[in-house]
């Protein structure tokens, strides 16, 4: 029994100090590394459209007029836009010359990587032409790196983690939270709107609440994209409950429609047209919101 109880002792304090080797060898010695940036920075500009997908869940970054938008789906029309410094500083990660460790030349069969589909996190960028993939798996158990491959070849990496904040597929990670883009129309503050048409009745700064109303208005937050779209058809057959148009200092102009959305409760779609640079974005708004944009 003694040498039973000493042999997974002994087991035990052997597993113990591999362990300790094994953390020692990849933070306390030298590891050969590769100096190389994921994308070369000479296509930093030419960077247009970017997937990001994980867990089934994925959304499209793209880039308009030199303004960067969220798409739910590649194919649609109506986007969200984009903080454009995030997406700016995302980009910024991928041309920033940095280490790789190689882990391994292929992903072998058995492994605790995490490049499963279904587990993984997937980057696609376009530039000139050509697109660059992207496979990040597992933290390793410092927390330190993180599991790596390209779509090119069956290397395994280990990088840095400063690109974990990036690894989201969330749109309220990547866009911006209200109903109107000052960055898009090009203004300010609310003293850059000139008037405010609401379903035929136009207001001004001649009117006692105009300067709280415009305000208000620029405040207003959406509850980000439509989903289904299969409402889409059903939203824009139905009865439009608010139309809103608003002049600007600098000439340009902004149409919003507010429609129901089917089998949503306190729910609204609400579709917002920069007139000038002919971008529409659609985003979900609450039943407060749409009584906010009423009170004119």
């Amino acid at each position: 029994m003694k040498f039973s109880n000493s042999r997974l002792l002994f087991t035990a304090i052997f597993l113990f100090l591999l362990y300790l080797l094994s953390f020692f060898m990849n933070t306390g010695m030298k590891r050969k590394a590769l100096k190389t940036a994921l994308i070369n920075p000479k296509y930093k500009s030419e960077i247009t459209n970017i997937t990001l997908s994980c867990k089934g869940e994925s959304l499209i970054l793209e880039k308009k007029n030199d303004f960067w938008f969220v798409k739910a789906y590649e194919d649609s029309s109506y986007l969200i836009a984009a903080e454009n410094e995030c997406v700016e500083n995302f980009i910024g990660e991928l041309i920033e010359i940095r280490n790789l460790y190689k882990i391994s030349d292929r992903l072998p069969e058995n492994n605790n990587f995490g490049f499963e589909k279904d587990h993984c996190f997937y980057i696609k960028c376009n530039y000139n032409d050509t697109f660059s993939e992207f496979y990040f798996g597992n933290q390793d158990f410092s927390e330190v790196f993180r599991f790596f491959m390209t779509g090119k070849n069956t290397k395994v990496y280990q990088l840095d983690s400063s690109f974990e904040k990036y690894l989201s597929v969330s749109e309220n990670f990547w866009c911006q939270k209200t109903i109107i883009s000052k960055s898009l129309c090009k203004i300010s503050s609310y003293e850059d709107l000139q008037s405010v048409s609401l379903n035929g009745k136009k207001i001004t700064s001649q009117n006692e609440d105009f300067t709280s109303y415009c305000k208000n208005l620029l405040d207003l937050r959406h509850g980000g994209s439509i989903i289904a779209v299969s409402d889409l058809k059903a939203i824009l057959s139905s009865e439009c409950l608010a139309r809103l148009s608003i002049e600007l200092g600098n000439k340009n102009s902004i149409s919003l429609k507010v429609y129901e959305i089917p089998r949503e409760n306190q729910e609204y779609a609400l579709f917002v047209n920069y007139d000038n640079s002919k971008i529409q974005c659609l985003y979900k708004i609450s039943g407060w919101t749409l009584s906010k944009i009423l009170q004119n």
